[in-house]
């Protein structure tokens, strides 16, 4: 918010404007940037400041919205209700936490997103309980909603004490009237009894017999007054099919409602709907992109651990591998890996290399193979869970399954054979030289051509 010298560049407002109120002028309007978008704008003009809350222009940007009047016509009655279920919130906290009242409860006075969420508008005539007195809204009369004015806003006297949250009490009952008037009652389970509460409790003429807006929502099993809304057999036969449908609807602002109020009615569910159905949805919903949708969703998972258990929350082979804070004890945080390294002992300098402490007083260690630890940098947290990370005696090496797979071929052997003589035998043919080797019997022998060439002569 802010004036006309403030106003955003890059800001394209339309022309026409989408409502026209007794304080405001309602824009959409276009942002040019880096991420473009589009956005409401609400110009205060001084030709409509006839409240004197109100100074110069002001310009106010919101996400997109539109007034609820455009919008009631597609509203089916399971959106209507979450709506009402939105502005419900939203008046609890104004009386509980900021200790103020709307004072104009009505529909020009909700407007809804895209996505279908309502929101509560109309602040022109919120003021503080140390302020409200019946003279302020005498004041402010003729500029609100004319059948969400409670009756007892018609007393003379100014001294009569009047209630704040009151006022905001019956407006709602008018709101919720007004709202489901075209809907059929078996819309949605107990429609008809919620209806009847608004109509005869919250419109009651005396301020004192109406409703607390608190108790409307569902009760826990801590509060169990009569004054609820619904009883925990009757949320649980109506309601709780529907919520488990809503589930399965993977839209955000849905999503969010329900995980937002999860822990108020998450015992009404079986443990077999909790563990099969809801349960798939919330790991979904820790896979978002919104960050605030994730960080509800982990609330939610959180408040499942007492009924679930962890072992099916989490999921793993948990109970296999379940751990105390006593098996942390005897494990550093810091990661060490050893690892072998031909290094030179006079190379190693460094302080981030620590030599490994030898299992003995014997152990020596040698100059051309030198074992030292390293710290490791750990990059994921689940590397320093007990299932992902390793043991601090465990090597770098990983064991290697496939050894035994491995074939064995063995060296052939070479056997050495001795040259085994021929034995000799009688019928081996002899020559007169008995020192000529190797004779087969063929040979001629030509030594005593002379002896007996004489003996022919003779």
């Amino acid at each position: 918010m802010g004036n006309e010298k403030s106003a955003l560049s890059g800001l394209k407002i339309d022309e026409k404007a989408i409502e026209i109120t007794d304080f405001w002028l309602h824009h959409s309007a276009n942002l040019n940037g880096a991420n473009s978008s589009t956005i409401s704008v609400f110009i205060s003009e001084p030709s409509l400041q006839s409240c004197p809350n109100f100074g110069s222009s002001y310009y106010l940007a919101t996400e997109e919205v539109k007034p609820l009047a455009q919008v009631i016509g597609s509203q089916t009655t399971l959106q209507i209700c979450i709506g009402l279920h939105s502005i419900l919130r939203a008046l609890i906290f104004l009386h509980e936490k900021a200790l103020a009242s709307h004072n104009n409860v009505c529909s020009s006075s909700i407007y809804v997103t895209p996505e279908g969420s309502w929101k509560l508008g109309g602040l022109e005539f919120l003021c503080r309980f140390t302020d409200f007195n019946q003279a302020y809204l005498k004041k402010i009369k003729n500029f609100r909603y004319e059948k969400a004015i409670a009756p007892e806003e018609d007393g003379n006297s100014l001294e009569t004490q009047l209630n704040p949250i009151g006022i905001d009490q019956y407006a709602f009952g008018v709101l919720t009237e007004e709202v489901l008037r075209l809907k059929n009652s078996d819309d949605v389970p107990a429609l008809a009894e919620f209806k009847e509460i608004c109509k005869r409790s919250l419109q009651n003429p005396d301020p004192l017999l109406r409703t607390k807006l608190s108790t409307l929502l569902p009760k826990t099993e801590d509060n169990e007054e009569d004054t609820s809304l619904f009883t925990v057999s009757t949320f649980k036969s109506h309601l709780v099919p529907k919520l488990l449908q809503m589930f399965c609807v993977r839209d955000t602002s849905i999503r969010l409602l329900l995980l937002s109020h999860l822990n108020s009615f998450i015992y009404t569910f079986q443990i077999d709907e909790l563990k099969n159905q809801i349960l798939p949805e919330l790991l979904v919903g820790i896979k978002d992109h919104d960050d605030h949708l994730v960080s509800v969703t982990l609330q939610a998972l959180a408040d499942l651990v007492p009924i679930l258990g962890a072992a099916a929350v989490i999921g793993g082979k948990r109970a296999e591998e379940e751990t105390t804070w006593s098996d942390w004890d005897a494990h550093e945080v810091t990661i060490i890996k050893t690892i072998d390294i031909d290094v030179p002992s006079e190379a190693i300098q460094d302080d981030e290399f620590l030599p490994v402490k030898p299992e003995t007083s014997e152990a020596t260690v040698k100059k051309d193979s030198l074992a030292y630890s390293k710290k490791t940098i750990v990059s994921d947290i689940r590397e320093l869970d007990i299932k992902h990370s390793k043991t601090m005696q465990q090597v770098a090496e990983e064991v290697d399954f496939f050894t035994d797979m491995e074939p064995v071929i063995e060296k052939p052997k070479v056997v050495h054979i001795e040259q085994v003589k021929p034995e000799k035998s009688v019928f081996d043919v002899k020559n007169g030289n008995q020192d000529i080797e190797d004779d087969d019997g063929w040979v001629e022998d030509f030594d005593d051509w002379g002896d007996n060439a004489a003996a022919v002569k003779d």
